[in-house]
């Protein structure tokens, strides 16, 4: 075999398979968590947008679900930071206490947009009937610990004088501010399901989080300039030079491979 030959089949055998994935710029392989918080940092012809609830409960409805992407994408996506809401459900947060857990999965997922620690994560444990809204530093003067803790009441229990329910702590301090709630099972089941309490949770957040943060002035000058005809025209013209010059780059190692393979099957006759 000529060193032509072993060149190629070195390239065929490792270089190819890993030309392919930095092209198509897609996992091999799928989180168990499917889509929840997996943003892609840049346009692909497999992007998606990511889902901002994680129902390992599976107690809130597709309704639920859409309407908190719906929030993100097109409310909170246009105020300054673009600040993030998520709901995590769990039966029974894996045997930790609520706060732990809540913590946990705050590490783990860095809600917000980096050093702004914008980020907003409410967490229902079913079998113990809590919920808890835990948010990152840059939301705690907007969402202070004792405010958290009456929007839960309000979203989740009957409007009564006499509630049956223990008002959970609230804290502030080390990076944000938390508040938990523990529900009586009854007046939850009777009152609100899980998906209609964490709706309203969520729309009482942010409507707090609408008064607090400005518009995003980009978002403003997109909104404007999105009615003006030669600015649709522009924007049509710049997406599709894009598209056409992604194709170009991408075709280009794809003849080269293909040469690559023409030259190792004329070598090998």
């Amino acid at each position: 075999m000529s060193i032509k030959q072993k060149f190629s089949l070195i390239f065929l055998t490792i270089f190819a398979p890993l030309l392919c994935l930095i092209i198509f710029n897609k996992p091999c392989f799928a989180d168990n968590e499917d889509s929840f918080l997996q943003f892609d940092e840049q346009d692909s012809l497999f992007s998606s947008d990511p889902s901002y609830v994680l129902d390992q409960a599976s107690i809130i409805n597709d309704s639920t679900q859409d309407y908190v992407n719906d929030i993100n994408n097109n409310i909170l996506d246009k105020l300054k930071g673009k600040p993030v809401i998520a709901v995590i459900t769990s039966k029974d947060c894996q045997g930790e206490d609520i706060a732990d857990y809540s913590q946990k999965m705050f590490d783990k997922y860095h809600f917000g947009k980096g050093k702004l620690d914008n980020g907003v994560l409410i967490v229902i444990n079913k079998e113990d009937y809590q919920v808890r809204v835990q948010t990152g530093y840059g939301m705690e003067s907007i969402l202070p610990d004792i405010y958290l803790n009456k929007l839960i009441v309000k979203a989740f229990t009957k409007q009564t004088k006499s509630r049956t329910i223990t008002k959970g702590n609230g804290q502030s301090g080390g990076g944000g501010a938390s508040a938990t709630v523990n529900v009586a099972g009854e007046e939850l089941v009777h009152h609100k399901t899980y998906s209609q309490g964490t709706e309203e949770l969520v729309k009482l957040i942010t409507q707090r989080i609408k008064d607090k943060v400005p518009m995003d002035s980009r978002a403003n000058t997109k909104n404007t300039t999105s009615d003006d005809p030669y600015a649709i025209v522009a924007e049509l013209m710049q997406s599709t030079m894009e598209l056409i010059t992604g194709f170009a780059l991408g075709a280009i190692p794809f003849i080269f491979l293909l040469r690559i393979m023409l030259d190792f099957i004329k070598g090998k006759n």
